[in-house]
This record gives structure tokens, sequence and C-alpha cells, in this order.
């Protein structure tokens, strides 16, 4: 067996296999500061955990774009057929010196705002792509009028997670719907900044989701490559990739026995001359940067397809003069992408989108992530698993998940330095309505739980914050459904005493656990959030405010008595960081971690789930630069040796 290794430069969790329970452990004595219960029938299943420090070869990013933020008079609504996700104002600015930190985006709905005036309606011309592919046509050539386009086009949204066809964090856009200059683009420019003449500035071209590649071949824009996209409710969407490389010698031969005759395209004689004078030029990459897929391949999301380059006359030639010379010791490579939405009636066929959904320039400034559209966005704002992501960011797109039947699993706001990010994780398969409120105040706290409760909803988790301006908690919960018969007591703010009162009464007196526990400091106090249930409450264990050391050991010692760590959480008190966790007995196999930076939460993360576990809870601290974490294997089944 291998053991679940932590972070912080500890050891594993466990040295060697667990022998079965055979006594009851000893009930230590009860404290404010330590909260136990011994249970009174062990599990007689020991849980095997495993980890090795294998990071993978590239780490998922948050898309890199820009990120502009203003202020906001009132905070958006979402709605979904699983439930709903608002955000509170987040910041109250009562002192006119006081600068808000914290703030949602500014609605730019106003007369002549330039967000708001899109251009769907350019360009007639469409394509047919070989060999026997779809179609991808212009909404001007599909509809008689800008309304009719207009309506089919508010109706587009994402039917299953897209992401950027890239994953390098100095790669942007560069044009739009519209190009800079004006004229007709229906696509997206990218390409990659801070490159040294001389060096090759190619980047990784990913598939923007899982899909099938119906198309692929060589033209006027170089190598290309089209993949269909059907979602999990039978919706498609069309990506196509050009100006893709597919290895050097190939690509010269090619450019070489181009009949520029036969070609209205003046950039084509200038593509010849290109390869004939300067076949050793950076921008034609090596052989071994060649297209990854074939026609008829099944591809998932974020799987690399090949390589950015400027294959073409409609890639290269943009920057070439008159002699086939280079204007850029760089050339032009670039990843030139169109999408398409399924025609709502014309089999094999699609209509130019805008993933972005702004249909306009790219140096409008519309195309930051947090400037309003009038369309939906269909490419992913955010990872469905994410960490240290602006709340700005969660709050304006929380739809984009929850729009597709996912629900947050599990969701941590925390601090960093004056500002607030979010950590959690989107996922399928979780069963009930929910709702969740991010950064409320206590009062707004009330007022939510009174109205979700009459609804029979209750606190599942619960994270606490200090506000930056008056250190008054805000609070972010999700809610689930109440269980039938199920009794509860949730406490946003308890004093040691109060929770030990609380413990005494439910847990002591009516046998109920504690289901969900979060401590915090505020003015120099020490408060605590808590979740009492009388559901699925025996055995558990609750221990609280313990070192790592300390916890390390006790989460060890129930790993060896069949429990697993079903939640780990770190206080950050006005003494110092403390941990948390609630162990019960669980099926499966199980890990868990504190203190894993971001780039190791990252590392951690992609290493598990790619090995079948998902993440059960995540929280981020020390001013959002550690995190903790519980992972699970997904399919909860009990294996000889866990993954």
């Amino acid at each position: 067996m291998t053991a679940c290794a932590t972070a912080e430069g500890e050891g594993p969790l466990i040295d060697e296999e667990p022998d079965q329970p055979s006594v009851e452990p000893a009930i230590e004595p009860l404290a404010a500061s330590e909260i136990l219960y011994a249970p009174r029938t062990l599990a007689r299943e020991a849980l095997e955990t495993g980890e090795e420090a294998l990071p993978p070869d590239e780490i998922d990013r948050t898309p890199s774009e820009r990120i502009t933020f203003a202020a906001a008079s009132a905070a958006p609504i979402w709605n979904s057929r699983l439930g709903r996700a608002e955000a509170e104002p987040l910041l109250a600015v009562d002192a006119p010196d006081l600068a808000p930190r914290i703030v949602l985006p500014q609605m730019r709905q106003a007369a002549g705002s330039v967000c708001v005036s899109a251009e769907y309606m350019t360009g007639s011309e469409n394509l047919k792509l070989k060999p026997d592919g779809p179609r991808l046509k212009a909404p001007a050539t599909v509809f008689a009028s800008a309304t009719d386009a207009k309506n089919f086009l508010l109706t587009v949204r994402a039917h299953q997670p897209m992401y950027l066809p890239f994953r390098h964090p100095d790669v942007s856009l560069g044009h739009g719907w519209i190009y800079d200059g004006g004229g007709s683009h229906r696509g997206q420019d990218y390409s990659r900044s801070g490159v040294d003449d001389g060096d090759d500035p190619t980047f990784a071209v990913r598939a923007v989701a899982p899909g099938k590649v119906v198309s692929l071949y060589w033209g006027g824009a170089g190598n290309g490559v089209a993949i269909e996209h059907t979602a999990p409710d039978g919706f498609k969407f069309l990506s196509v990739y050009y100006h893709l490389r597919n290895g050097k010698d190939n690509d010269l031969a090619n450019a070489l026995a181009m009949d520029c005759s036969q070609s209205s395209d003046s950039r084509c004689p200038k593509y010849k001359l290109f390869a004939q004078r300067y076949p050793n030029h950076v921008s034609w990459g090596t052989n071994a940067h060649k297209l990854m897929v074939k026609l008829g391949d099944t591809v998932s999301g974020g799987q690399q397809i090949g390589w950015a380059g400027n294959t073409g006359p409609g890639g290269a030639g943009n920057g070439l003069n008159d002699d086939g010379s280079p204007q850029s010791p760089r050339g032009n490579v670039h990843l030139h992408t169109y999408w398409g939405a399924q025609h709502p009636t014309e089999a094999n066929t699609y209509i130019h989108i805008d993933p972005y959904g702004v249909y306009n320039k790219e140096n409008t400034g519309c195309y930051d992530l947090l400037e309003d559209t009038l369309f939906s966005r269909v490419v992913a704002p955010f990872y469905e698993n994410f960490h240290a992501l602006p709340l700005e960011v969660l709050s304006t797109y929380f739809s984009y998940y929850s729009q597709m039947g996912m629900s947050p699993r599990t969701l941590s706001v925390h601090r960093d330095g004056g500002d607030v990010r979010a950590s959690g994780s989107f996922q399928r398969g979780i069963p009930g309505g929910w709702y969740t409120r991010l950064y409320m105040t206590e009062a707004q706290f009330q007022t939510r739980f009174n109205e979700y409760y009459a609804l029979g909803m209750i606190p599942r988790e619960t994270t606490v914050i200090p506000d930056s301006g008056n250190d008054a908690p805000r609070y972010t919960a999700t809610f689930r459904p109440l269980q039938s018969g199920e009794g509860f007591d949730h406490r946003g703010r308890m004093t040691a005493s109060a929770f030990s009162q609380k413990w005494n009464t439910l847990v002591e007196g009516q046998k109920w656990r504690v289901a969900d526990y979060f401590g915090y400091s505020v003015d120099g106090v020490d408060y605590q959030s808590a979740l009492f249930s009388s559901t699925e409450g025996r055995p558990f264990y609750l221990w609280t405010n313990r070192t790592f050391t300390d916890l390390k050991a006790k989460i060890a010692d129930g790993f060896a008595h069949g429990l697993a760590p079903v939640s780990v959480t770190a206080s950050e008190l006005d003494g110092g960081t403390r941990y948390n966790a609630i162990l019960m007995p669980r099926p499966g196999c199980w890990a868990w971690y504190v203190g894993l930076s971001r780039d190791t939460y990252q590392a951690t993360w992609s290493n598990l789930v790619g090995r079948g576990y998902r993440l059960e809870k995540v929280q981020g601290y020390d001013d959002s630069e550690k995190y903790a974490a519980v992972f699970t294997l997904a399919s909860g089944a009990t294996p000889s040796v866990c993954p």
C-alpha cells in the first residue's frame, strides 16, 4: 500500500498497513478547543490511501485574459435548472475615504456604450470544410434580418464546458469578431508575447472540448482541423483551427506546390517566395511540429491537436513583403479559430458565433472578462475546478456551469490581502437542488437563511472571512435540501463556550453529529460556525484547533480504525493557523492535505483526478497562498490497492 503524502515537507500519514481495530479508541477529555466523539461501533473495513508526487507536464491555468474591475450598483442574479447562485454586494463603503477593493462588474448598458453595439451581421462568405466536412455560415447569410439573427444568437449558450484552445500563459487574443482595422473576421486570432527574436513563438493548440475530428485539410489557411462537439443534451458546436504546422518539410513542400495562377489572393505568390528564399526561418518550426490527430479521431477536451504556425497564404502572407521576406523576425505565427453553433434546421451546418459573446473589435475592451455583453459567453471564463479565482469572476459567471446541471461540490472564499478570491469545484451527480450565496454580511446571511429554510434548505458548507474594511464577518454558504426527518441546528458565530454548550446538548445529549465546521477570528475573538445534524451521525470524530503535526497523528489514527477525513479545514485565528477535521466511516480511498502552495495544489489536483479521484473539499487560506483539500476516489468503491 502507498501512503498519502502531505505538504510542508511532512512524511506519509500511514507508514504501514493498518490493523483491523479490536478495541474502542480511548476517549480523551472534552475541552473547548478539542471536541471528540468516540465511536461506540467501529468500522470493520480499513481504508487505504495513495499519493505520489507526479506533477503533470503542464499545469492547467485560468484562461489568460485581461481582468478589469469597476464599481457596480447591484449584484447579478442567475437561475438554473438545479439551483440558483446569487452574489451579495461585495463591499459596502460607508466612509468617503474608504475605497472599495471588492466590486462587482459594471454592467455597460448605457446608451453609446461600445460593448452593446455588436456587429454580428458582418460578412457574407460561407465555408465548406474539406473533405466533405460541414458548412460554416455567417449569420448574415442565414437570417433574413438582424432581428432574426439577434434572436438566434441570444439563445446560444454553452451546453458543455468549452475552453480556450491553449494553456500557455503568454498567449492572448489579438483580433476578435471584427478586425481592429475594420472588416469582417468572424474568428479569433491568438498569438504569444514575450518571445525573443530568433526564438520560435509557437504554442500548443488544444481541442476546446471533447469531440470528433470531422475535417482535416491543407488550403489557403494552411493546415486546418475542424472538430465537432456534441454536448450531453445533444446540442452540437464546431471549432475550427487554422494555420497549424504539420512538419517543416511537409509544409514547405505544400507551399512550393501551390499554383498561385489559380488564386486571386495576392498573398499567394509572396508565400511561395517565402518558402523558396527563407526555408530556414524560425516560423516554419521543425519536423516534430506535426498535426497530432487524423480524420475521424475522437479527442478529449484540452487534448493537444497540433502547434500554432503561419502556414498558408492567409497565415504567413499577411506578414510578408512583396519579395517574400518576413516583416518580423518571428513571422506571423498565430492561431486562427472559428466557432459555430448548430443550424436550427439544416443538418451538418453551423452558424458562426463569437465564443466571447462580444461580436465586436478586440480593441474596444469588450473582451475583458468582466465587461457585460448582450450575448452569452460560450468559452469558459474559468475551469470547473478552480482556485485563487477573483471573486468578481466567479460571481459574474456562476451560471456558466450551473446552467449545464453542474453544482458546487465545495466552495471556499478567502482573502488575498485587500482582495477576495475563491476556490472550489463544480461537479455533476450531486443530488437535489441547491442555493449559493457569496460574501454575505451577518444580517444578509440571516435573511437568506430564513428565506431558504422556508423552502426546505439548510447550509451544507459555510466559510467565513473578515471584511477588509471593518473586520466584520463575511459568510459564503451553499444550501442543500433538508432530509426527511432530519433535525439540525446551524450557528454561524459561536464562541468556544457557546459551541461547547451546543455540543453537550446536541452531540452528547441527543447523539447528533457535526456535519460542517469552520473556525475564524473577528476583532481578536475566536469564533466557530457549525452545522449540527441528527442524520448519519454515529460514529464520528471532530478535531479542532490542532497543530499540523497533531492533526496528522489524529487522522492517521482514524485511518487505522476505518475512519476517513471527510472534512479538513484551516482556522486563521489571531493566535495563528490551526487545523480541524471531521472523521467518519466511509468506504474507498481518501487523501487529505494542508499547506499546499498554489502550484502544488494544482499539481496535486491534476495528479489525483487523473487517477480517478474527485475533489471533496477545498479551502484557501494564508492570503490565498496555501490550500487545504480532501480527495476521495470518485467511484466510491474500496479497491484492494488505491491507485
